[in-house]
């Protein structure tokens, strides 16, 4: 097994829980700060809900696109004859 390939197969717990985290941090930080915002503007909890509502659905989006195209580009190898596994069905 060549190393782009055993990197692949050792780099994707640590990308899902970096997806994970980004799901709940991102959107927990955002309300906080429009928490912060809607105290200033005595308008609380309009900006802290509609923040992190917001961002929770850019970051669900983001992690469903990345998912695509890493499935794509995996469909697309396996089109032209590769394997993950075995390095691309070229001798690897």
């Amino acid at each position: 097994m060549r190393i782009p390939e055993l990197r692949e197969l050792t780099d994707g717990p640590g990308d899902q829980l970096a997806a994970a985290f980004e799901l709940v941090a991102t959107p927990a930080l955002f309300g906080l700060f429009g928490w912060v915002v809607d105290g200033w503007l005595g308008t609380r909890p309009v900006l802290a809900v509609l923040s992190a509502l917001f961002v929770a659905a850019y970051c669900v989006w983001k992690v469903v696109h990345l998912y695509r195209v890493r499935t794509d580009r995996e469909l697309e190898d396996m089109a032209r004859g590769g394997h993950l596994l075995t390095g691309g069905g070229r001798g690897g």
